[in-house]
């Protein structure tokens, strides 16, 4: 009973939910031990969370899933977990998590209600809504970047914002073009809304979304709030890090990999998963010591 469970609960997913690190990275908080208690908190009632969303949508799509040639083995698929025991763990982890947020602070419980009704939306009607059905998944990367942000009272800049939803867009229609050719290549039934799309249109809005995303997140560096936050515009450097980052995910996906799942492919890839930790050193060493560096390197 407790394997099938964790398999429900997809801990794997977790990775997701590091999005909620975000604010702390870029908020000169990096130090402060009650700071990063508060977001690692955060972190885990949106592990609850997100868990609980998974339990939902396994449980509508438990149909199309035993059609699926991957989700057929998880376990509402496979009646391991009946769908009346399936609600009392979705109204479990939706209750833990939502009382975590609510002692963090009112601000923070807001966001996990949001992304819990927005999610509760989607899986009702909006995952069968062409477009709509990505877009609401990106705006829930966004509610985690401002959990993070809320549980240690600061603002998030609007560029950062910007570049979490077009790069959520750009895994998000990744993943979608990935599932389409999985099921096209074993010539089963597509879910709904796949039928809406086509390899084609899928590739021009990962291209679009990718494209933003480099944009955004080029212009976060060079911004002048940006530059009288840390007091020097080292940040410019971590750039091609990141294009590198999505251009081997890029490549994975269209490439290398048959995984439908963005999760997968990072933990699976350790090339990818390197570029992510180098990202992440190069960012928080150039934030506390960029200054120094400007210094040295100035005529």
């Amino acid at each position: 009973m407790m394997h099938n469970i964790i398999k429900l609960i997809r801990p794997k997913h977790w990775l997701k939910n590091i999005f909620v690190f975000i604010p702390l990275i870029f908020s000169l908080k990096f130090t402060e031990i009650t700071s990063i208690i508060n977001v690692l908190i955060v972190f885990i009632a949106f592990c609850l969370l997100a868990s609980a969303i998974y339990i939902l949508n396994d449980i509508f799509d438990k149909d199309k899933d035993q059609n699926h040639p991957i989700k057929k083995h998880r376990p509402i698929a496979q009646n391991s977990i009946s769908i009346k025991k399936a609600y009392c763990l979705f109204g479990l982890f939706s209750i833990i998590s939502l009382m975590i947020a609510l002692y963090l602070n009112i601000n923070t419980f807001i966001a996990f209600s949001l992304y819990l009704i927005l999610n509760i939306l989607y899986s009702i009607k909006f995952k069968n809504l062409v477009i709509f059905d990505v877009f609401f998944i990106a705006l829930g990367f966004v509610l985690r970047v401002y959990a993070g942000a809320f549980v240690i009272s600061i603002s998030v800049s609007h560029w950062i914002i910007l570049t979490t939803f077009f790069i959520s867009l750009f895994l998000g229609f990744g993943k979608r073009r990935s599932e389409y050719i999985l099921l096209k290549d074993n010539l089963l039934p597509k879910r709904s809304v796949l039928n809406l799309y086509s390899e084609k249109l899928l590739t021009i809005f990962i291209i679009i979304s990718l494209t933003l995303t480099i944009i955004m997140y080029a212009l976060y560096t060079i911004s002048p709030a940006t530059i009288n936050k840390f007091n020097h515009d080292n940040l410019i450097y971590t750039v091609p890090i990141v294009v590198y980052g999505i251009f081997r995910y890029l490549y994975l996906i269209f490439v290398k990999s048959n995984e439908d799942d963005v999760t997968e492919i990072v933990i699976k890839d350790k090339l990818l998963l390197s570029v992510i930790i180098i990202w992440f050193i190069s960012v928080i060493f150039l934030i506390y010591f960029g200054q120094q560096i400007g210094k040295i390197l100035s005529p």
